[in-house]
């Protein structure tokens, strides 16, 4: 058993107020067994720091700078050279009163009075947290079957060498609360910490989200979903959660808010949002458990950077949509739907917008972008209105700008008098091709080759699409991705109300790659399950299958008389020539002639006199 990420973070909250020399060179010559008086000339203290700043500043694999819980430099990445520069000069000239050392020699000593200067250069009110500091020091050591925190401490005097006037001059003895929350069952990671990534690591590149679970916020806690690798489908009633699972993961995948931050639970205990990435083959690149801090009423530091190196799009369902690239990016970009159509003319928001960007794209010779965004248009365009071609540039009134038209089989339109439909629509191809084309020019500014994977967010898909369109849009997005790039692989994570879009999934659903989520409300509680995706083939079955639980496929009023005429016909109420004529009446305004249910009713009636 190991300490776990609230120990952690609480300690390094405390750490953050001690001086380096207290917290790394007082500690490192205190393990080494630095003596007291004469100089010894087989110990150097720049050897000591460094063994010691090796073993415990060194959190991530392959990286050769140091992490700094401490002081001004607290939650910092330092460069290799600190343990002989910057934490040297500390030594020598700000605590040399502490040492006997030739500066000419390596030969170190405490002085003998080395205890009263370095109390006296502490805060009264600042003591050394003994606690934090064996939290820091044993962060990765195996703690099974003997963990309290006096054992910590204590096995911290006895390794460390502390004097018991060190430790009554030096140190706060106290423990602190957080000291008895549960030890976790694995060592906590860097990315446990949501700490920034050191400057000489790169993002992890072609993750894709896997797994995210948020506690003590939303509609249901713990709220846990496991995503596919290229489509998840989330399903359920309204007011479930679709949407704020979306949010999540979008603020999983870019470290910030679409819209409204999710909000914790008053009553929540260790409210946190944690998440995996998995990297192309699968293996887990990143996990990162994030808490919510009731003081600031805010979600803690995320870095966004460090989750994804790819491209993330989120079309929202009120047509706003938001873009992140974490190269040349430094937060996510926001953009209202007249943005994307209108353009940002300010800070890091800019954007032409659709309308300037599709003329640019067409008239200013940008033929391999504009070429990508009529492959997207085509492959999305649906059956009736046939394909979505541009047409030529035209002005309309009242607008200085020339204006792109969409041609399609009821004529040629310019785009902004396009149906709902055909805009949200036009919003998305434009976005994803906008979106990896900055990509792409932003990489080559970097040098750096462009990312393979992309994740593209959808909530209500289906949104003012008419029942065609409905049907073939979720495969075509699939497909789409290709256009961008040969080595482009889209991870989809997209919502849905419709049994359109549950049926256009049958035939491209593949195990193992795509997963189906359902939310539904079950004894007044809300539960996330993973469903088995079954053809059912008719659509209507869609609706009355578990992912929909409608128990007819019919109106309101045909389900409620067809479940009197069943009471009827099960003996659950008494059948008079009454009641069944009553019912029968219900079923003629309200089922069709040729409805299937008619064969199981007819000869029943009959049997109590009535004629259909």
């Amino acid at each position: 058993m190991y300490l776990s990420a609230e120990h952690i973070k609480a300690a390094l909250a405390e750490l953050r107020y001690v001086q380096p020399f207290y917290g790394i060179t007082f500690v490192a010559c205190k393990k080494a067994g630095l003596g007291v008086g004469e100089p010894d000339e087989e110990f150097s203290v720049d050897a000591a720091i460094r063994r010691h700043m090796e073993e415990h500043h060194k959190l991530v694999p392959g990286s050769k700078h140091f992490f700094q819980p401490f002081y001004k430099s607290a939650g910092k990445w330092l460069a290799p050279k600190y343990p002989s520069s910057s934490l040297r000069a500390i030594n020598v000239q700000r605590f040399a009163d502490a040492f006997r050392h030739d500066p000419n020699t390596n030969s170190w000593a405490w002085a003998r009075n080395y205890v009263d200067y370095l109390a006296a250069k502490l805060p009264s009110s600042r003591l050394i947290p003994a606690f934090a500091l064996c939290v820091w020091l044993y962060r990765r050591a195996d703690l099974a079957g003997d963990y309290s925190p006096s054992a910590l401490i204590s096995r911290f005097l006895s390794d460390y060498h502390i004097r018991s006037d060190e430790q009554d001059r030096l140190f706060d003895m106290s423990i602190p609360a957080y000291a008895n929350v549960p030890l976790a069952e694995r060592a906590v990671s860097w990315e446990d910490l949501s700490l920034p990534r050191p400057p000489d690591v790169e993002p992890p590149s072609g993750g894709r989200l896997a797994c995210l679970r948020v506690r003590s916020a939303g509609p249901v806690s713990p709220m846990e979903i496991e995503l596919a690798e290229r489509l998840t489908l989330i399903a359920g009633d309204n007011g479930l959660g679709k949407t704020f699972l979306l949010d999540c993961a979008w603020w999983a995948l870019t470290g910030s808010w679409a819209g409204m931050p999710a909000a914790a639970r008053e009553n929540g205990d260790q409210v946190s949002i944690e998440y995996t990435v998995r990297g192309l083959h699968g293996r887990e690149q990143l996990r990162r458990s994030v808490r919510y801090d009731w003081e600031s009423w805010s979600w803690e530091d995320h870095p966004g950077s460090d989750t994804l190196a790819g491209l993330v799009v989120y079309a929202c369902v009120d047509g706003s949509y938001a873009v992140w690239d974490p190269i040349g990016q430094k937060r996510a970009s926001v953009y209202a739907r007249e943005e994307v159509w209108d353009g940002v003319t300010e800070g890091e928001r800019k954007i032409e917008g659709l309308v300037r960007d599709w003329r640019n794209w067409q008239t200013d010779g940008d033929g391999a972008t504009f070429g990508t965004f009529r492959a997207v248009l085509e492959g999305l365009s649906p059956s009736d209105l046939g394909i979505l071609e541009p047409g030529p540039m035209t002005r309309i009134p009242h607008d200085r700008r020339e204006i792109p038209t969409i041609v399609h089989r009821y004529g040629e339109v310019p785009i902004v008098y396009a149906s709902a439909a055909v805009k949200r629509v036009l919003s998305l191809a434009y976005l994803m091709v906008w979106a990896w084309s900055e990509h792409r020019i932003h990489c080559r500014m970097a040098k750096r080759e462009p990312e393979r994977r992309m994740v593209v967010l959808i909530d209500e898909i289906e949104a003012h699409l008419h029942p065609r369109w409905q049907r073939q849009l979720l495969p075509a997005l699939v497909n789409v991705v290709r256009h961008l790039g040969e080595q482009v692989e889209a991870q989809l994570i997209v919502s849905t109300h419709s049994p359109l879009v549950m049926a256009s999934s049958e035939t491209m659903f593949a195990e193992g790659r795509d997963a189906l989520m359902h939310l539904e409300l079950r004894d007044g509680a809300i539960a996330l399950n993973k469903l088995d995706h079954t053809k059912y083939g008719k659509v209507d079955r869609w609706l009355t299958s578990p992912v929909f639980g409608l128990e007819y496929p019919r109106s309101v009023d045909a389900e409620e008389a067809i479940k009197e005429a069943r009471r009827l016909q099960k003996g659950e109420v008494k059948p008079t020539p009454e009641s069944v004529h009553s019912v029968s009446d219900r079923l003629c305004s309200s089922l069709a002639d040729d409805d299937d249910f008619w064969p199981r009713w007819i000869g029943f009636a009959e049997r109590y006199g009535v004629e259909l």
